[in-house]
């Protein structure tokens, strides 16, 4: 499988943390989250975002992916995130990069797989082109920003 040179995979990271940084600042921006905000995180491992608000916050962990530069089925694109990203994030964004969709996943519906006797968490995104629309399993994350709402809700 082709693989992007490094300075790619550093600016494809980058473009899935601000997009998402920049999604999740609108989305506090209504009066309802007043006293919300969003950031990225420097201090803390294991998560890429942080929303804080009422001494309260929401650990976020973004994973971007693209299908263009590698061989491969080009419907079908995995997010995985590390048992120390799981455990600190509330959600994992999957940022599908060619497909321009955000996938909004609690932590907890990801599935953990074995890999070299780590145990590792994933999110897989699967487009069906005979339907032109994501599959069941993936179509009901898609875009699904309310989650996030919900969430910030619960501890407003």
């Amino acid at each position: 499988m082709k693989q992007l040179s490094q300075n790619l995979k550093t600016a494809l990271q980058e473009v899935g943390e601000l997009s998402a940084l920049l999604y999740l600042s609108l989305l506090i921006t209504d009066e309802e989250f007043e006293g919300w905000k969003a950031f990225r995180n420097y201090a803390d491992e294991g998560c890429d975002i942080v929303i804080i608000g009422h001494g309260k916050q929401i650990n976020i962990e973004v994973k971007t992916r693209q299908t263009i530069a590698v061989s491969g089925d080009e419907n079908i694109c995995h997010f995985t995130v590390t048992e120390k990203e799981r455990n600190s994030s509330r959600f994992l964004l999957a940022y599908w990069f060619n497909k321009s969709t955000f996938f909004i996943v609690p932590t907890e519906d990801l599935r953990p797989v074995k890999s070299n006797g780590d145990t590792l968490y994933k999110f897989v995104a699967r487009y069906s082109e005979q339907n032109t629309d994501y599959t069941d399993s993936s179509r009901h994350y898609a875009h699904d920003w309310a989650r996030i709402s919900e969430a910030i809700a619960e501890h407003g």
